[in-house]
Parts: C-alpha cells; structure tokens; sequence
C-alpha cells in the first residue's frame, strides 16, 4: 500500500440520472479491490463514511484470510515471529509453547473464524470479555492482560501486513491488576514444613532455603558445579533445568552463589556422584511432595492462599532472613538474580566471592536451626519419576 496516497479511493456511478460514490481499497500486493457504495450522494459524505470505517476498522479490504489461517502458526518454531526473537536473543522454548497454548486455548475458538478485516475493537473487547469469564472459572486480570499482549502481537503484525486497515488495540488500556506480595515462611512454619517433608524430598526443600535459588535452577546443580575461591566455596549459576531441558537462567545472566562448608557437606552427603545432578525427581513431584509437607504442617488453606506459600516461597524465606540477619541488600540481591536500583536504571550487580562470606555464615547458622528439624534421615527410594539426566 506505500505506492497509494490514501488507504480507499472514491469514484462516483450513475443509475438513473443520480449519482452515487462508491470506494476502492488496496489488498497487502497493491492490488485494487472491486468497489463498494457508501450511499452518499457527494464526495464529502462519501469521504467522511469511509472515514468512520477506516476509524473503526471497518473498511473493506478485499482480504478474506480468516484469523486461523493467519495466527494458528504464528508463534511456532521456525515462523517469522520465532526467527525474528532468535535474532534478538535467546527464546526459551517454555515461552514458546505458552505462547501456543494460549493461541489454541483463547484465541482461535473465539476468532479464528473471523475475517482478519472484521476484526476491529468492538471485537477484541468481546474477546477480552469472554475470555474473563472463561466458561464460568473467572481468569485473573493479570494473566488476561497477558493473552492480550500476545494477541496486540499478532493484531499489530497484521496490521503491518496490510490486511487490517487500522489497530483495533489503539486507545485499549490494561485491566487493573491488584498487587500481591508472597510472603515467606517464618524459620518456626519451615521448621514444621521439614518435620511433615518426605525424605529425601526434605533436602531439596532445605538447599532452596538456604541458597535463595529458584527451584529450576536447583534442579540443574551437580556437586562438580561447586568451585572454590579466596577459601569460600560457590556455584558460577548459569543454568536451570526447565521443561525437560537445560537452558540459560531466566536473567541469562550468571551469578554468584556462595557455598559455606557446613552446606557443601550436607551436598556432599545426598550426592550420587560429582556429575550427577543433585536432585534427581521431577519438578512435578518435588511441587507435589512440597505442597503435601505444607499441608501437614496445620498451615491454615486460606492463609496458604494468601500468602501464597508454594516452592518459590523458600527464595522468599532466604531474602527475608538474610536481610534481617544483616546481610546488605544489595548482596542478597545480587546472589538471588534480582535487578537492584543503582545509578540511572535497573542493572544486575555482581560481587567477588570473598565479598559475600556473611551470606555463608548466615547459610551455617540457618542449617543447624533446620537441619534437627529432619525426623529420619532414612533414604527411601523415589516414590515418583526420575528425570533423565
């Protein structure tokens, strides 16, 4: 369309000595569409008729490729979008397939029969409406403003196409999402929580609280990974075992976690072997096995819920406690993967590995707080499946 001036034409017809004006538009190759009337009589009203419709896009383009065949493979390996990310940088391939799911969940049962050109904002909020109400399970606004963001993606690569004269996101703000904190274990509830743990499952739970590492990433730690310097163990993190695979870490930036000597012992003591990883169960029964303890432990259900105490709480529980033990904010941070405030924006700080020896000793004081915590010390074999390592 860059070779036309307008996004229509308009050329007036004669029946029965009145006239009428008619429009043209361009499909995305440039091609001129048949006309269609407006039922204006003048060029003025024709003019500000094709107007209203290009507002709300409306305009007649010529182009019936439905929604399903433009979107259905939008976000698959190998597209334009997926090439254009690896470009970029890194895709996780996690990301890929929720972004696919979405798109087979929401958007084709509820547009992928429409006409890409008919769909305008009237249509994507009817969208954003059904798929709140989600056949009767209310989806939260966070996670609909989320399916919304992918669909503006794909929306806004067909507008540039040309096959949707106008963006029908344009002036759309985001739901209002409430704020929720998550809330970490207090040292008395975690000690009850390991009380009520399946062993071995017990010592995932206590190497999550006491390195602040996102539960993925603990999945991917060997024994071999353990270095040492300026006489304090560390793991160099860089990876994490996610959906069967092992990738960068969410930041893709690696960082420092120190190791003190009384927690390379406790690894040293469920380790396999040095090349083996750590903790070999699936993420789904560690999840599963976790919630179970929590449970048991007399946590009330809907302070469970309020607090929102899953896995990922233990990084809280580490964050929470080293800050009050002292340990600057800063270097909490840094060892967490956290993005902290400093000069004109947002950076990950990293520190040298004798800089962070107060986070050691803070780890030595936490293990003898949990570790009498541990009914037996039995090692039963896995109830659930192992991964592949």
């Amino acid at each position: 369309m860059a070779r036309h001036r307008g996004a229509y034409s308009l050329y007036p017809r004669n029946f029965g000595g009145k006239t009428y004006y008619y429009y043209r538009t361009y499909t995305p190759t440039g091609q001129r569409t048949s006309g269609v009337s407006t039922g204006c009589t003048s060029r003025s009203a024709a003019r500000k008729y094709c107007d209203e419709l290009l507002a709300a896009g409306m305009l007649y383009t010529g182009v019936s490729m439905t929604f399903r065949q433009y979107a259905e493979h939008f976000f698959d390996e190998g597209s334009i979008w997926y090439e254009d990310r690896k470009i970029q940088g890194y895709i996780a391939r996690s990301t890929v397939e929720l972004y696919q799911r979405r798109m087979k969940r929401y958007m084709i049962p509820l547009l992928g029969t429409l006409r890409l050109c008919d769909i305008n904002s009237t249509v994507i909020k009817d969208f954003r409406n059904k798929c709140k109400a989600n056949k009767g399970k209310e989806l939260s606004n966070g996670f609909i403003n989320k399916i919304m963001s992918q669909l503006h993606t794909v929306i806004a690569s067909a507008v540039n196409d040309g096959y949707i004269m106008r963006d029908p996101f344009y002036g759309m703000k985001f739901l209002n999402e409430p704020k929720v904190r998550r809330d970490a274990f207090t040292l008395s509830e975690l000690q009850g929580v390991i009380s009520a743990s399946y062993v071995p499952d017990v010592w995932y739970t206590i190497a999550l609280a006491c390195t602040g590492m996102r539960p993925s990433e603990m999945l991917a730690v060997r024994l071999s990974d353990v270095k040492s310097a300026g006489g304090l163990k560390y793991i160099e993190l860089d990876k994490q075992f996610f959906r069967g695979e092992i990738c960068p870490v969410k930041t893709r930036n690696s960082r420092v976690v120190p190791i003190s000597e009384k927690l390379y012992g406790f690894l040293e003591t469920i380790a396999q072997d040095e090349n083996t990883p750590l903790f070999r169960a699936t993420y789904a029964r560690y999840v599963a096995d976790f919630k179970a303890a929590v449970v048991a432990s007399g946590i009330p259900e809907d302070e469970r819920a309020r607090r929102l105490l899953t896995l990922h709480a233990l990084r809280h529980f580490f964050t929470t406690n080293t800050k009050a033990s002292g340990v600057p904010s800063i270097k909490v941070e840094a060892v967490t993967g956290h993005k902290v405030e400093k000069g004109t924006g947002a950076v990950y700080t990293n520190f040298a590995v004798a800089d962070l020896t107060e986070i050691a000793q803070w780890q030595d004081l936490t293990l003898g707080l949990l570790l009498p915590a541990v009914q037996s010390t039995a090692r039963p074999s896995y109830r659930g499946r192992r991964r592949s390592v």
